[in-house]
């Protein structure tokens, strides 16, 4: 009783601004903010005269004592016995009431020592709308309502504002039975607090949180719902996670729990801007980047992020490392070019006269001081030796206890060598009295018994590491190009001076979308290239930085200085109108043959003068990382392709100083992954091998692609062979073969065709096979979607939907008016993943721009196509009533198809931004006519004018546009029998429990945040608990026995859309949940 009266309320350690969000400044127009809450709010205030009596708060704006009859705010009279689960809504005046329920939240009390005293409170309320206002449906609400107490001036962030427009408001009218907790409640939002309101995922409803504020001027609690649940939640996520930090950073607290993704901009607003123009080594008094994280670093979790914030404080080193990428059409001179910068011998006929066929990589150095390419002796030998140099001068600012960076210009501050004059270890050097002495003595052995840092002319130290890579022109290649494409890379687009930009291209078939095989003109590779890496801007959109380079300037004829000018400008021209151009560079170069080595040292050191000015050069990287780095480098040399998760960690034991953490190597792995050095993932069986060069990967694909002489002089195969240039069935008796002859991928078929997979360039799913084949080899095949050829026209494909009744089409408009086919593709295979493919009679309906599949048992199909920059959707239903799509199954693909893309955009780190349209259905389906914005049909109220066909213009019915796809946004009162009809039917996607094995597999894929995932599947700590101690040293057994616990609690309940949900709010990657199962039979 004593330490009761001690203790003080504190909602939460947080510190407040004076300037704080006033919610009662109110207006009249749409909600642009939390502080512009609408007038028709004041419908919130009591519908009766004996309710103004009864539940009106004070003019004097004090707060009633609890004894006080007038203490209960914002309650309809005869309210206080209510009936749950939740009501029929109940009309009042002007409002009705839509759902009853309790109201939770927690609060921190003060108390006279440590730890702080968390008191839960619980408030039984109502909820009520106007009359007038949109229809919320709070039928499936749950009874009980979890609250988060955050401060009000969090939500005026340049993020969250926006997401304020047109929410729906709802009022909350309290009941008196718990006073303290409403006396609780009012001072905690007078104080400058609002709550975020949390509907579990268990809950099948479409709102997933709602912001209750309060109002002293009207005297009303008042609740905004707003409309893209997805975004708020994230960026609330976000703007919390931000705040923590900063406290963190003031009260110097330990690291916060991860959350939720945060973009990059935010990211970088939380650790501080990057500096504007990056200082180089050398230059005195100068810092590399301050707070400069690599991007990839920041596009990673919070907790990530963090980790390596930790990685940095052990010590860091500057990074300056530097990549080429050469692209263009195909045989235009890339490899030739590729091979005179590197300085690298000439390739005699009849070898010259091959294309590229995939990626070839090449590793030299750039001297730091001069900008001039050390390629002598080229070859990744010399990367382990500038790694080795790299780890000695950071061990030596080690050992002096030194953080500034390492000069290159000038005298070394540290004038003691490591090396003596042979190049042999001098141990007198260190003071090995220290544990850290110790250390480096350790680590300074094992680099020089491996191999010794040279003393002739490389200083390795004053060297950045060069990687150039010269991508294939032909189209076949083009969507495993962007797995490599990246942010960080001068781009080289190489054109012929002796050809004209209009000129067709005749040696190479495109097969971009629905229409089928095309041939292109040079300028459209040109402007196929230039959007790619566009693709790749981020926020600052004129880089990655594009030099072009004219070749085959021997070939010119006449007035080549004019011939040449006119050429490039030809291109600048056609590039002009497009967002593209700002990527080109003010210079142009040419290269003839035999080559102009000024020209060719002109353009190196022009490279290398735009590299050292993009943000990632410099950029801090953990300096123990630097060892691990260089022994996986060490066995590349070797020619060790593929390494096993566990020699890498033993690999990491004997560098000497080991990063010795499986978060940190976790890590470090997934960081050499974002950047190309290496292919890793971190769930499921691929987990287990880590792919050290990827050129392996690229060359196992090519294997299989290029086989035709292979395939067609062995009588087996040549039906394979034209399968899969056909049709893009890649049979597995075929695999078999061709990794026959290639020992280097035969041992690692299985993880080869998983990581393929993984990376959708293929798709296997069980149920594609040849009924008439015996063998399981010859049976079992896996779909390439960019090897599709065959395409299908839109009369065709009426015969394979005939009799149906189908939505209108719904259509991801993409920016830019540009798509790479490459997306498209690894939609395709997520599908392929997810939905088994239509077949008509033995022929399966998947083309070239086109994908048809069964849904629902067959009685529905989903056709997905590509044309020119719009991604469309339509589902088409069998019935003999004429029943129209499920509104379930509409919903679920629209959300499965749209996080899909999102995930595709995210994992490549493309700035590719789309919009959703409904397409009339007098249009055709390839073509950009009738596309209908769904944020304008969404925010009228009226019937939609199409004017988009030559003959005449007609109106299409609000409601039948939005009713399948987007239910949430049609009133109850526009509905029709046809649509109640249409709704009554089978949920697809939502079965009443998931499959045990399917349980299994997602448990062995999470991590540390189990225990936040049960309980926001509903598990509480107690059922937590004894998971726990019946599984004591099986975390993946606890984590699979919560996921079995929670679908025998829920029941019909426990769908995989609520798990998807609980994903999410646990911060676990819902990829989990859409990555299909390995299914290769050699895994």
């Amino acid at each position: 009783m004593q330490q009761s009266q001690q203790q003080t309320q504190m909602p939460i350690q947080v510190s407040i601004p004076s300037a704080s969000i006033n919610p009662d400044q109110m207006s009249s127009q749409a909600i642009t903010s939390v502080t512009d809450v609408p007038n028709t709010l004041s419908s919130m205030q009591p519908v009766s005269q004996s309710m103004v009596q009864q539940n009106s708060i004070p003019s004097s704006g004090k707060m009633p004592h609890p004894t006080d009859p007038t203490a209960n705010i914002g309650l309809p009279a005869g309210a206080q016995a209510m009936t749950l689960p939740n009501p029929e809504p109940t009309v009042l005046r002007d409002r009705k009431i839509i759902w009853a329920g309790r109201l939770e939240w927690r609060e921190k009390m003060k108390s006279t020592g440590p730890p702080p005293i968390q008191v839960s409170r619980l408030l039984q309320c109502q909820l009520s709308s106007g009359l007038t206002d949109p229809v919320i449906n709070a039928s499936n609400w749950p009874t009980d309502l979890i609250m988060q107490l955050i401060p009000q001036f969090l939500l005026n962030s340049s993020q969250l504002t926006p997401l304020f427009k047109k929410s729906r408001q709802v009022g909350f009218h309290f009941n008196s039975d718990n006073l303290e907790a409403l006396c609780n409640l009012y001072k905690v939002m007078q104080t400058g607090f609002a709550g975020c309101v949390h509907f579990p995922s268990s809950s099948q409803c479409e709102v997933r949180v709602l912001l209750l504020l309060f109002s002293s001027k009207r005297k009303a609690f008042i609740g905004l719902i707003p409309n893209d649940q997805t975004a708020f939640v994230n960026e609330i996520r976000n703007a919390v996670y931000a705040h923590k930090v900063k406290q963190q950073k003031i009260q110097g607290a330990p690291g916060s729990q991860p959350v939720k993704q945060v973009t990059p901009q935010q990211q970088q607003q939380l650790l501080g801007p990057s500096q504007a123009k990056k200082s180089r080594p050398g230059d005195q008094g100068q810092s590399t980047g301050g707070n400069n994280l690599p991007a990839e670093i920041l596009q990673m979790d919070p907790y990530s992020i963090q980790l390596y914030q930790k990685c940095l404080e052990e010590k860091e080193e500057a990074d300056y490392s530097l990549r080429v990428i050469v692209i263009g059409q195909t045989e235009v001179g890339k490899t030739t070019l590729t091979r005179n910068l590197l300085r690298l011998p000439r390739i005699i006929p009849p070898e010259s006269a091959r294309s590229t066929d995939g990626v070839d990589i090449h590793y030299s150095f750039v001297n730091l001081h001069d900008n001039d390419w050390n390629t002598v002796g080229t070859d990744m030998q010399h990367a382990g030796q500038s790694l080795n140099a790299r780890l000695i001068q950071s061990l030596k600012s080690t050992t002096s206890n030194e953080r500034a960076e390492p000069k290159i210009d000038g005298e070394s501050s540290d004038q003691t060598s490591l090396t003596s004059e042979d190049g042999s270890f001098s141990a007198g050097e260190f003071d090995n009295d220290t544990p850290v002495g110790d250390l480096v003595l350790e680590t300074v052995k094992n680099l020089v018994m491996s191999q010794k840092v040279p003393s002739g002319d490389f200083d390795y130290t004053k060297l950045g590491e060069l990687s150039v890579w010269d991508f294939a022109g032909q189209f076949v290649f083009y969507t495993t190009h962007h797995t490599f494409l990246t942010h960080r890379a001068v781009y080289l687009l190489v054109t012929r001076l002796d050809q004209n930009i209009n000129d067709t291209v005749d040696n190479d078939q495109c097969f971009l979308d629905a229409t089928g095989c095309k041939k292109m003109k040079i300028k459209d590779f040109v402007s196929y290239w230039m959007n790619s890496v566009h693709l790749y801007s981020g926020a600052a959109e004129h880089l990655p930085p594009v030099i072009l380079v004219g070749t085959h300037l021997d070939k010119v004829e006449g007035d080549i200085e004019k011939k040449n000018k006119s050429y490039f400008e030809d291109i600048k021209k056609y590039l002009l109108e497009t967002p593209t151009s700002c990527h080109l560079i003010d210079r142009d170069y040419t290269v003839s043959d035999p080559p102009d080595e000024l020209e060719l040292e002109s353009l190196r050191q022009k490279i290398v003068e735009l590299a050292s000015q993009q943000t990632y050069w410099g950029e801090k990287i953990p300096a123990k990382w630097i060892t691990l780095e260089k022994a996986l480098m060490e066995k590349k040399i070797e020619g060790v392709n593929i390494m096993s998760y566990d020699n890498v960690v033993k690999l990491d034991e004997n560098t000497g100083v080991p990063i010795d953490d499986e978060e940190k190597l976790d890590l470090f792995l997934r960081f050499q992954h974002a950047k190309g050095n290496m292919i890793y993932f971190s769930e499921g069986c691929l987990r287990n091998h880590i792919v050290l060069n990827p050129q392996w990967l690229i060359d196992a694909f090519k294997c299989i692609i290029t086989a035709r002489q292979f395939c067609i002089k062995n009588p087996s195969l040549v039906d394979h062979w034209e399968a899969l240039n056909l049709s893009g069935k890649l049979y597995l008796g075929m695999v078999d073969a061709i990794f026959r002859r290639e020992d280097r991928f035969c041992e690692h078929k299985g993880h080869i065709l998983g990581l393929m997979e993984r990376l959708h360039i293929i798709s296997h799913h069980v149920g594609n096979t040849d009924d008439d084949k015996s063998d399981t080899s010859e049976k079992e095949f896996y779909f390439v979607p960019s090897l599709l050829k065959d395409n299908v026209t839109e009369c065709k494909m009426e015969t394979y939907v005939k009799g149906t009744n189908r939505t209108p089409y719904l259509c991801y408009v993409f920016k830019n008016n540009f798509l790479p086919t490459a997306v498209f593709h690894r939609l395709v295979a997520a599908c392929l993943s997810k939905y088994s493919v239509a077949k008509q009679g033995k022929q399966f309906l998947i083309f070239c721009g086109c994908g048809i599949f069964d849904l629902n048992g067959g009685l529905t199909r989903l056709v997905v196509t590509f044309y020119d920059n719009i991604i469309q959707i339509g589902l088409f239903r069998f019935s003999r009533e004429k029943c129209a799509p499920e509104t379930s199954t509409c919903v679920l693909v629209r959300q499965f198809v749209t996080e899909t893309l999102e995930r595709v955009l995210g994992r490549y780190h493309m700035n590719l931004p789309f919009t959703l349209h409904l397409k009339c259905g007098k249009s055709p389906l390839l073509s950009h006519e009738g596309l209908l914005s769904v944020k304008a049909v969404q925010s009228g109220d009226q019937d939609v004018a199409c004017h988009d066909h030559e003959k005449e213009s007609h109106i299409i019915s609000r409601r039948c546009l939005l009713q399948l796809w987007f239910p949430d946004q049609v009133s109850a009162t526009d509905t029709n029998e046809e649509v109640d009809q249409c709704t009554s039917g089978n949920n697809f996607g939502q079965p009443g429990a998931i499959p045990n094995e399917k349980l299994r597999r997602i448990s062995t894929k999470i991590g540390k945040e189990f225990k936040a995932l049960a309980c926001h599947l509903g598990l509480i700590e107690a059922e937590i608990d004894q998971i726990q101690s019946d599984h004591p040293h099986n975390t993946k057994e606890q984590i699979y026995q919560i996921l079995v616990s929670w679908t025998q609690k829920s029941g019909p309940q426990a769908t995989e859309q609520c798990l998807r949900e609980a994903f999410r709010n646990s911060g676990i990657n819902v990829e989990i949940l859409s990555e299909p199962e390995i299914s290769s039979p050699f895994l």
